[in-house]
């Protein structure tokens, strides 16, 4: 599935967004309940080095990745689910979408 974060800063002022590495959002599919089934980051590997990313106002920054719909190299179960995008480090910028995986 492919998943994006848009991020559009509607203040007048610059914001900034600090990170411990180089992973900046993730992308979780959690079952129709909640309960996380699968973390886009889980397989990769992050540089250790702190990361930024300036917002002007008025601008945006939109994050965009491809989320493997496989679990233990099985495809996920036909039914619903939740996409769950996040910026780390900042739980107020949370996204969720339902979506149905179809037989």
């Amino acid at each position: 599935i492919q998943a994006f974060l848009l991020i559009k800063n509607k203040s007048k002022l610059m914001r900034s967004f600090q990170f411990p590495n180089a992973q900046k959002y993730d992308f979780m599919i959690l079952t129709k309940e909640g309960q996380e089934v699968l973390r886009w980051s889980d397989d990769i590997e992050f540089n250790d080095r702190p990361g930024i990313s300036l917002i002007n106002p008025g601008e945006s920054v939109r994050f965009t990745e491809i989320v493997p719909l496989i679990k233990d190299d099985k495809r996920l179960a036909p039914g619903e689910y939740i996409l769950q995008a996040v910026i780390v480090g900042y739980p107020e910028f949370i996204e969720r979408k339902p979506f149905t995986i179809t037989p």
